[in-house]
C-alpha cells in the first residue's frame, strides 16, 4: 500500500484464526494498536510502532513486554470520552495519514462494532478514506461513486448511513437501478451481487456503507483511495 497508509489492529474478537491476521500484518508499517489489539500483535510477534489507549484490556505483562521492547505507549484515562479505536484513529489522522486500515474492530461486542462505523465517518470528514477489514468481508464508507472490479458472483451491500442516499445508480450486477433512494430504515441496497467485468456504484447525495465479501482473505482492492 501508499506510504500514505496505516494499519490500526482493535480489541474486538478475532473472526479467523491469529496466524491469519499475522500473515496479514508480518509487512505492515505502521501499526497502531489499540489496547488489546497490542496483545493480539504480541502473540503474533509483531512490535506495533505505537500502543494507545486506557490499557484496561491488555495483559499487564504485554503491556510491560511492549514497553520494554521500545514501543511508543500513550495511555488515557479509563473514563473518557472517545474509544480505544477512534483514539487511535485520531493519532493516525494527526499523523497526516490518508488511508487507514482497521482490523479487529468487527467482533464480539455489536456496540464496539458500531462504533467502528462512527469511527469510519470520523476519518471521511476529515477527508480521508477507513476501512474495517475482516479475513472474509470489508466496511468502508463512501461519499462518492467507485468501481468494483473484482470475480463475477462478489456480494456486496449497500446501506445509507447518516441519512438518505440520492440518485443511486448501480450497474454491472445481479439488481441494477437508476436514479434510486437509499434510506436508513429500508433495506434496498442488501445483498447484491458483480455480475460483469466492472461494477459502478454512483450517487449524488449522502453516505453510503458498502460492505463487500471476499473470496480472497483480507482482501484489500485497487478500489481504496
Amino acid at each position: 500500500m501508499p506510504e500514505n497508509t496505516c494499519y490500526i489492529i482493535a480489541g474486538g474478537d478475532l473472526l479467523a484464526p491469529i496466524e491469519l491476521y499475522k500473515g496479514f500484518l508480518f509487512d505492515k508499517k505502521p501499526i497502531l494498536a489499540a489496547d488489546r489489539g497490542g496483545e493480539y500483535l504480541w502473540e503474533m510477534g509483531i512490535y506495533p510502532d505505537y500502543l494507545l489507549g486506557d490499557f484496561d484490556s491488555i495483559a499487564k505483562k504485554v503491556l510491560f513486554g511492549l514497553k520494554k521492547a521500545g514501543v511508543q505507549t500513550t495511555g488515557y484515562p479509563e473514563e473518557k470520552d472517545e474509544t480505544d479505536l477512534e483514539i487511535a484513529a485520531e493519532f493516525a489522522l494527526q499523523k497526516g495519514y490518508k488511508k487507514i486500515i482497521i482490523l479487529g474492530a468487527w467482533g464480539g461486542r455489536p456496540d464496539q462494532s458500531i462504533a467502528g462505523i462512527s469511527v469510519l465517518h470520523k476519518i471521511k470528514k476529515h477527508d480521508c478514506h477507513g476501512v474495517i477489514l475482516n479475513p472474509g468481508n470489508s466496511l468502508e464508507l463512501l461519499s462518492r461513486g467507485v468501481e468494483l472490479q473484482k470475480e463475477k458472483g462478489e456480494r456486496f451491500s449497500l446501506v445509507a448511513w447518516g441519512g438518505t442516499v440520492e440518485g443511486l445508480k448501480i450497474t454491472g450486477c445481479k439488481y441494477n437501478v437508476c436514479e434510486a433512494v437509499l434510506r436508513p430504515w429500508e433495506t434496498l441496497g442488501i445483498s447484491n451481487r458483480i455480475v460483469e467485468e466492472t461494477a459502478k456504484i454512483s450517487f449524488d447525495k449522502g453516505l453510503a456503507l458498502l460492505i463487500r465479501e471476499s473470496n480472497c482473505p483480507f482482501a484489500v482492492e485497487k478500489h481504496f483511495f
